[in-house]
């Protein structure tokens, strides 16, 4: 019956280009080996600041929540790693500014308005997985 019901979900998911999208989206920060950069930052006050291939991702725990998680707690969850995460902010962006430009509006998004929610899943040396609430951050990265 489980294996049914994540079949369901990710039909569901697949079928309708993410059903997040625009909502709440999880990437994944190293849970899947990817050939790109990858630096963790720590500030004061406990900010974060998530390098990712070339992105920037902000957690601020005074206005963002984390969690510490279990595996189990990932199965009903889809996870995007970044490639595929970028390619369903572009989808976003592209339908928002037609449908936009087919009433006359034109529009400029930045990255913090493509989803309302970002959800960043990071696992330490030790296994423990956090997901942290950020921030996509317009920034030039070298």
């Amino acid at each position: 019956m489980k294996k049914i019901m994540i079949i369901l979900v990710l039909v569901f998911f697949y079928g309708n280009g993410f059903a997040q999208k625009a909502e709440e989206i999880h990437v994944s920060f190293n849970l899947f080996d990817g050939d790109y950069a990858m630096e963790v930052v720590k500030g004061d006050g406990g900010h974060i600041d998530f390098y990712l291939k070339d992105e920037l991702f902000e957690h601020n725990p005074q206005t963002h929540a984390f969690q510490i998680l279990e595996p189990k707690d990932l199965d009903s969850i889809v996870i995007l790693d970044i490639h595929a995460f970028v390619q369903e902010e572009l989808k976003i962006r592209k339908e928002k500014i037609a449908t936009d430009e087919s009433k006359g509006i034109l529009t400029v998004l930045q990255k913090n308005e493509i989803f309302d929610d970002i959800q960043l899943y990071f696992k330490d040396s030790l296994g423990k997985i956090y997901r942290y609430e950020v921030d996509w951050v317009e920034a030039t990265l070298d």
